[in-house]
């Protein structure tokens, strides 16, 4: 899930990126990621050195940890399923639970928390961090996800659709072909 839209994370939260490379880079042995690699890294901010990225789907939602120094997987969660949800409040809470849980479950602090990218179903509000009225999404219709998970974790939040994510993780897998 993750190779699908970590690029754009990185380059809408990460710091500002002048020359980019795609690395396919995995810590968990049979599974690859192509995610962006910065050359030209930052020399300050590495406090905050945890990305959190949310893969929210019309059945089930996933959530994985990489530290940004090294852009290494630190973890990734077990699939959760939304049927298990009534109404968006608890969606919203399991979301949050399982992001906890991960950063726990690795002994990290979420006060090192970086950003949270979330891609997710549309149509959405990329300004206002809204999901629309998704088809796919029922319990998320018209809900304020960037600035409710902003209140929560304290940190930048990108949230982008799920099939632009793809489309872009596709085009940086063909420009690494070509480089």
């Amino acid at each position: 899930f993750i190779s699908n839209y970590l690029s754009y994370f990185f380059t809408e939260i990460y710091e500002p990126i002048t020359t980019s490379i795609v690395a396919n880079t995995s810590s968990i042995p049979g599974v690859s990621f192509n995610i962006i690699h910065a050359k030209n890294t930052p020399k300050t901010g590495w406090e905050r050195d945890i990305i959190v990225s949310v893969d929210i789907g019309g059945t089930n939602f996933e959530t994985g940890i990489l530290n940004r120094r090294c852009l290494s997987i630190v973890g990734i969660s077990p699939k959760c399923h939304i049927r298990n949800y009534t109404d968006s409040e608890s969606l919203f809470n399991g979301i949050c639970l399982q992001i906890t849980d991960l950063l726990d479950k690795h002994k990290v602090s979420d006060t090192r928390i970086y950003g949270i990218s979330v891609a997710c179903p549309g149509p959405l509000d990329i300004e206002k961090g809204i999901i629309l009225n998704t088809l796919n999404l029922k319990l998320f219709r018209n809900y304020p996800l960037r600035g409710k998970l902003k209140e929560r974790f304290n940190c930048k939040i990108s949230i982008e659709n799920d099939a632009n994510l793809f489309a872009l993780g596709e085009w940086f897998l063909t420009h690494k072909e070509e480089n």
